[in-house]
């Protein structure tokens, strides 16, 4: 397909083109979806699913598309509907699979997430953000050593991903394993300076090292770049700041 090699411009036009010659089929509108999905406009893309849903009500693509749109705009009730019937008609779809997990994570509904994102990378075990979400899964049901494998996976599918980097900074600092943590944090800074997340797991990672000059720039820094999270950082900010003062006297 031309919207899935990335020639986005000819997919569209095909695309177009065929719904302008009456095309009566699901596909068409598909395609339109995941172009405006590519360029961002959600909306759009929103509305292209539902209307191939319309058409093709057993489209399990278009169900899964959708689903993943009412998963995106927080609407989880609407979202399980549609991934729902999408593994029904399609139980080997390791995307609806995968998108279904994401729900049940929402719903903090952790086993029923597990067993759809176990399910998702046995059938292509190259889905780096079902490894991701499952290690995030794992850390919740205390399955530390469990969650680690799977960020180390996801590090394995796509090493430039900054978000199992800092996933697995977060886990390796609950694991008290800080230096590991720190070079971690370190490698999705280098990858994204803009990743708050990163700078705020660094500089607990470095606090508990005992590198109390270097956590307050990191905390100071997570918060210039988001603002909302200086409440979550304050309190380990203020205590780097006095043991930073502390070793100085």
């Amino acid at each position: 397909m031309l919207d899935e090699a990335g020639r986005f411009d000819e997919a569209e036009a095909a695309a177009k083109r065929a719904l302008e010659l009456g095309s009566k089929e699901a596909q068409p509108h598909i395609t339109l979806g995941n172009v405006h999905a590519k360029r961002g406009r959600s909306r759009e893309a929103f509305d292209a699913f539902t209307r191939a849903v319309e058409i093709e009500p057993a489209n399990a693509v278009a169900l899964t598309n959708r689903g993943a749109f009412h998963l995106q705009a927080g609407r989880l009730d609407a979202a399980l509907a549609d991934l729902d019937r999408a593994v029904e008609l399609s139980p080997k779809s390791a995307l609806a699979l995968s998108h279904r997990g994401s729900v049940h994570i929402k719903a903090r509904r952790w086993e029923q997430a597990l067993a759809d994102l176990t399910a998702a990378v046995a059938i292509d075990p190259t889905r780096l953000v079902a490894f991701q979400n499952r290690g995030l899964v794992l850390m919740e049901l205390d399955r530390l050593g469990d969650a680690d494998a799977d960020f180390t996976r996801a590090i394995a599918i796509d090493a430039s991903q900054t978000g199992p980097w800092v996933n697995r900074a977060h886990l390796r600092n609950q694991m008290k394993r800080f230096k590991e943590a720190d070079a971690d944090a370190c490698r999705a800074i280098g990858l994204d300076s803009r990743m708050w997340q990163a700078w705020g797991v660094r500089g607990m990672a470095r606090a508990n090292l005992g590198r109390y000059a270097d956590a307050v720039a990191d905390f100071e820094e997570a918060i210039r770049l988001f603002p909302a999270v200086e409440p979550q950082l304050r309190e380990p900010l203020a205590q780097a700041r006095r043991m930073a003062a502390k070793g100085k006297e």
